[in-house]
């Protein structure tokens, strides 16, 4: 399966796609939405399998942080969402390792800090063309994404999911109101 930019466009209650694809990683940003539409979409897609072998865990990846403020948090936030119940990866380490020192970040070092955690991962998932990654990121990170998916290295299917964050958005204003 090449690396391709796919969008999803239905909402995660619709996941009669995945039941043919075999979703091996759900890797997220460390933000509080994207763990949730992450764990959303895992419990979506696994209620379809017949077969559960295998239970998905999220994989929160720093280096998918809207901010090197974020990033330098993620593993607060990690440690948080654990004790709140969530399925994440203790185990997982983040792809992309950054000074502690460092407090500011222009766009360009952003962009060196996505393109560094997708070679990574794409590095980490190189083993087995039968693999499909779902990534979750904020929007901010979605265009830099799209753009550096656009020249594969190998099979890997990174889909960003837009919809998921406009259907959160909506619940969210509702649950307010």
């Amino acid at each position: 399966m090449p690396i391709g930019n796919n969008k999803i466009n239905n909402s995660y209650y619709n996941i009669k796609h995945y039941k043919s694809i075999n979703i091996t990683d759900v890797i997220c940003a460390p933000s509080l939405k994207c763990i949730d539409m992450a764990d959303r979409f895992i419990e979506g897609y696994e209620s379809k399998l017949e077969e559960k072998c295998k239970v998905l865990k999220i994989k929160i990846d720093g280096g998918f942080s809207e901010s090197i403020q974020h990033y330098h948090v993620h593993e607060q936030l990690k440690a948080s969402i654990m004790d709140s119940g969530y399925p994440i990866d203790r185990t997982y380490e983040t792809s992309y390792k950054c000074a502690e020192n460092c407090n500011y970040e222009t766009s360009i070092k952003m962009e060196e800090r996505l393109a560094e955690t997708v070679k990574s991962i794409r590095a980490k998932h190189s083993d087995s063309t039968n693999r499909t990654v779902i990534v979750f990121v904020d929007k901010n990170v979605e265009q830099s994404l799209q753009f550096l998916i656009k020249q594969p290295l190998i099979t890997l299917e990174l889909y960003i999911v837009k919809k998921w964050a406009v259907e959160y958005e909506r619940k969210k204003i509702k649950k307010s109101s």
